[in-house]
């Protein structure tokens, strides 16, 4: 409404980005829209009448985040793109560019000079692997263990550390409740798919205190079962690696080997590593 009356100032946009984790949310947001039969604005008075003129003037899309994959611009059988590839040419690029992406989900913004998007759940928001050698050599230094194994694994796609997340789970440890913070959430490919992740809880371990056993079996019993059943947050697993800051090469290829045994099972295990 802002931006409608004052369409000259820079401190307020017409155009809005909302990204839900799936189609079902989606599909339920559907009343943000202006001109929905359903629209919250009118049906829950969220507006006054008198400005409903200027909510109409607002330009909003709602899409999954998977929306923004890349798309494929032909659709190539394996042989086919073999064929039309040869023996010795150039990989075929049938990928969409991002400005086609763009184009394609968020078209009605796209002659706006200023959008404000709203990410319905943040914590897909993962940090890549990095390309850079100093990128990752700064990572290293400043979080050595825990960027080690899942830098350098093919089938870890990114991770994020439990940092601001809000992710907390509550255990007992004798007659006291409390929470838990796991260290880093990696997505694993492992076998499923990029559209069907492996969400793996990792724990990094220098010495196991006393509470330990308990935030385990919490994680294994309790936790991962139940988000698991909910078939809504897509697929989890739990992973705690202990002794991992001693540097030593042959310990350090005994973990990575148990890690890659580990999430190369089906994808509803939720095993520990212990080394």
């Amino acid at each position: 409404m802002n931006a409608a009356r004052r369409p000259q100032s820079k401190c307020f946009t017409r155009g809005f980005l909302v990204v839900t984790p799936g189609i079902t949310i989606k599909d339920r947001l559907r009343v943000l829209q202006p001109n929905d039969p359903d629209s919250y604005y009118a049906s829950r008075e969220l507006v006054p009448g008198d400005m409903l003129d200027e909510v109409n003037r607002t330009k909003i899309v709602t899409t999954n985040y998977h929306a923004f994959k890349l798309w494929e611009r032909v659709e190539l059988s394996k042989g086919g793109r073999a064929l039309l590839q040869g023996r010795v040419g150039d990989e075929l690029d049938t990928q969409e560019s991002e400005g086609q992406m763009l184009q394609r989900v968020m078209s009605e913004l796209m002659g706006l000079k200023s959008i404000l998007v709203l990410n319905d759940e943040a914590h897909h928001c993962y940090r890549e692997k990095p390309t850079d050698a100093g990128e990752a050599a700064h990572r290293w230094q400043t979080d050595p263990a825990r960027c080690r194994v899942a830098e350098s694994h093919p089938r870890v796609k990114a991770y994020v550390k439990n940092h601001n997340l809000g992710l907390e789970v509550p255990y007992r440890h004798g007659s006291e409740t409390r929470r838990y913070l796991p260290d880093f959430v990696v997505l694993v490919d492992d076998g499923h798919g990029d559209d069907d992740l492996l969400h793996l809880v990792v724990e990094i371990k220098g010495y196991r205190r006393e509470d330990a056993r308990e935030k385990k079996v919490t994680m294994d019993t309790y936790w991962v079962p139940a988000v698991n059943n909910l078939r809504t947050l897509g697929r989890w697993a739990f992973a705690e690696l202990t002794e991992i800051y001693q540097i030593d090469a042959d310990f350090t290829a005994k973990v990575e080997s148990q890690f890659d045994e580990m999430i190369s099972r089906p994808g509803d295990v939720s095993p520990a590593i212990s080394a």
